[in-house]
């Protein structure tokens, strides 16, 4: 299954706005909201692609009773490879961010630069 775009978005965005916030928060604030926002947004996308492999299961189901185990089957095996793909995206996302607080954690303060 390919990776939700959509997601990814979401995602990258989130990550964003976690890098352009106030410098009154923190940086471990800052990529706790972007990782509780990615977490968010995967169930959406988990929730979203359930309900439309069950939409297309069902209408299947109608089109073709007699291969009503084997759409059961491949709808299963839709869903798990959906959930998956969204969870390999959202890992990734949360990779990002912890590289990203570590590098600002590593990073020289300005008054070291001097």
């Amino acid at each position: 299954m390919k990776m939700n775009p959509m997601f990814a978005l979401v995602a990258v965005t989130a990550l964003g706005f976690a890098a352009c916030e106030p410098k009154s928060s923190t940086t471990s604030e800052k990529i706790d909201d972007a990782k509780e926002m990615v977490d968010a947004k995967a169930e959406e996308a988990k929730a979203g692609a359930a309900t439309k492999i069950e939409e297309a299961k069902e209408a299947a189901k109608e089109a073709a009773p007699a291969a009503g185990a084997a759409i059961e089957k491949a709808a299963d095996a839709a869903k798990d490879a959906a959930d998956k793909a969204v969870d390999a995206t959202k890992d990734a996302a949360k990779d990002a961010a912890d590289k990203a607080a570590d590098a600002v954690k590593d990073a020289p303060k300005p008054e070291e630069v001097k």
